[in-house]
């Protein structure tokens, strides 16, 4: 999941994610190239298929090895014969799920100063069962050395980093949105969406997909409406219960049907918020 240092946190938080990315881009989809004694990299340009180089053996739970092609060290992040702490003894520590990961592809798993990591330890083959101990389902793990720091507290339905501050995550619960401090260990409610039900998933963060604004002001929810409708709600994070900092809501429809082909769509299917930054 790593692929470089963990940059200045007087950086901008996009070239991070940017450079990042890229780098992890280029890990799994570049052409084969060889890295001369200079440091510098020739790429393949024949357009030929290159197979890559045989990878070693996988190393054990945090320990590391260099791709043999690229250069980019790949290190192990957890183990699912080892307790998350670190110890070999499972049985009354807390074990890896057979699924480890981060929530979603476009959701960003370290904080903003890329001091810490927040993955799902998950047991898919067992839904609902134990994890060999005490349950972890989302682990925060040391952003740097990957060692389990600890699980979190509460059981978020939906979550985010802040984008600028390192010490915060938003998640939603059942119809409320909430601030977690991580120096604090503690939860501000934000805001209760009374108009929707008090169950589990009743509102989200854009779906799954969504996103806050640039400088973590406003963050976009989304909720099941009457008649199989969506209401997508910006609100502004620094507004807090009970005042109400909805900034403004647009329901749309279940389905959409082009006017030019006839043809019938299904929506939405996630919401995000542009990346505004006053």
């Amino acid at each position: 999941m790593r692929t470089g240092n963990s940059p200045a946190a007087s950086e901008p938080l996009s070239s991070h994610m940017k450079t990042n990315l890229f780098v992890l881009a280029a890990t799994l989809f570049a052409t084969v190239h060889t890295v001369q004694a200079t440091g510098f990299v020739t790429y393949a340009t024949d357009g030929a298929n290159h197979n890559g180089t045989a990878l070693p053996t996988r190393p054990g739970y945090l320990s590391s090895y260099t791709d043999p092609d690229f250069g980019t060290t790949v290190t192990r992040i957890s183990d699912s014969t080892t307790a998350v702490d670190g110890s070999t003894n499972t049985s009354g520590g807390v074990a890896w799920g057979n699924t480890v990961r981060n929530v979603y592809s476009k959701v960003q798993a370290w904080n903003a100063d890329m001091s810490l990591l927040l993955v799902e330890n998950e047991n898919r083959s067992a839904a609902g069962v134990s994890l060999g101990g005490v349950t972890v389902k989302k682990a925060i793990l040391d952003g740097s050395t990957y060692a389990f720091l600890y699980g979190l507290s509460f059981s978020p339905w939906d979550y985010r980093w802040h984008p600028t501050d390192p010490d915060v995550l938003f998640y939603t619960s059942q119809n409320q949105l909430y601030k977690w401090s991580v120096s604090g260990g503690t939860s501000t409610l934000i805001h209760t969406f009374s108009a929707y039900s008090a169950t589990n998933g009743a509102i989200d963060i854009g779906k799954g997909e969504g996103n806050l604004s640039a400088d973590g002001r406003y963050i976009v929810i989304t909720a099941a409406a009457a008649g199989s409708t969506t209401d997508v709600i910006v609100y502004d994070t620094t507004i807090v219960s009970p005042t109400d900092g909805t900034v403004s809501t647009l329901n749309l429809p279940s389905s959409k049907t082009d006017s030019r082909t006839g043809t019938s769509y299904a929506g939405p299917d996630w919401a995000a918020m542009a990346a505004y930054k006053p």
